[in-house]
């Protein structure tokens, strides 16, 4: 008589989210609209959906931008990321931002410019 067993795989919590490119460089114009907006791409993470992007930061958080982020319920990593104009530009008081992206994963978490 032969029995069957079934062996689960359970997935944990064994790598760190990542960016594809380290460093991104966009120009805008200082008479961009508010509400313009720019795609970055999403972190990689190749644990689960349970194990895996947690959320999106940018940072510093009082900046002239916002993150956008919506995530796509049927995919296990994939996630829309737009970096949102909120205030509007001015070059000559400031003519260039650097702006971080930050992921998080449960216990790991990434800090990239954007």
């Amino acid at each position: 008589m032969l029995g069957q067993v079934w062996v689960y795989i359970v997935d944990v919590n064994d790598n760190a989210p990542r960016f594809p490119e380290d460093r991104i460089v966009h120009q805008l114009s200082e008479a961009s609209q508010v509400g313009s907006a720019f795609v970055v791409p999403p972190a990689v993470d190749p644990d689960s959906r349970r194990n895996g992007v947690a959320r999106y930061e940018l940072q510093p958080a009082d900046g002239p931008f916002r993150l956008n982020v919506r995530h796509n319920a049927l995919a296990d990593t994939d996630a829309d990321l737009r970096v949102v104009l909120a205030k509007r530009l001015d070059r000559e008081a400031n003519d260039r931002y650097q702006v971080f992206r930050y992921v998080s994963a449960n216990s790991y978490c990434k800090l990239c410019c954007l």
